[in-house]
């Protein structure tokens, strides 16, 4: 992680002192262990605020159409992911292909936070860190191990996409990692009782904000 992290600084770095892109979006840190939010660097003396970690969840490629209205080059940090949706957008036509630098991040999967509280690591817990096929889990008072995947989001044990469809320049090597059958949840809500399937539709529903 720091390594990549070293290369998206310098990376932003080049591209902002040679006048090569006017913004630079990526990720920061925001005050908790589980706070991975979006970062428009515009400045060379700003690239420091830049990291990436379990955590970096947001799609940049969503903030892509507004800022390419006020800025004649932007660079964008991706994932496998976000590049299907930038891919979309080009087949849609909203965006111009040389308006973009693409910098792509091969992702092993990402920490889902909800997860994390409901086994109940998340208290005081400092860091989260990828260690082989577990996680790290350090705290003022502890430190723990534990399977990673079962904290990874669901979406990320599916995945297909680890790398970058799309880049112009890609960081690292390819990731690659055998995904779960994508129908698995479908299977589990096919073989369970009406009462549960109701119970669990319920639920799901309950998290609807309208």
């Amino acid at each position: 992680m720091k390594q990549v992290v070293e290369i998206m600084r310098e990376i932003a770095a080049r591209s902002l002192s040679h006048g090569e892109v006017d913004l630079v979006l990526g990720w920061q840190k925001g005050d908790f262990w589980w706070q991975s939010y979006p970062a428009f660097v515009e400045r060379e003396s700003e690239v420091n605020s830049l990291i990436w970690d379990l955590f970096c969840v947001p799609n940049l490629s969503k903030y892509l159409l507004e800022e390419l209205q006020k800025r004649k080059r932007v660079a964008i940090f991706v994932k496998g992911c976000d590049s299907l949706a930038f891919n979309q957008m080009l087949q849609d036509r909203r965006v111009v292909r040389e308006k973009v630098v693409l910098y792509g991040i091969p992702c092993g999967r990402l920490v889902d936070p909800g997860k994390v509280e409901r086994t109940g690591l998340d208290r005081n817990l400092l860091e989260v860190k990828r260690d082989g096929e577990k996680l790290l889990f350090v705290s003022a008072e502890y430190e723990k191990r534990a399977g990673a995947e079962d904290y990874y989001y669901d979406k990320c044990l599916t995945c297909r996409f680890p790398t970058p469809v799309i880049s112009d320049e890609l960081l690292g090597e390819a990731a690659s990692f055998s995904p779960r059958d994508r129908f698995e949840g479908i299977k589990k809500l096919e073989k369970m009782k009406s009462d549960e399937r109701f119970d669990y539709w319920a639920r799901q529903f309950s998290r609807c904000i309208r």
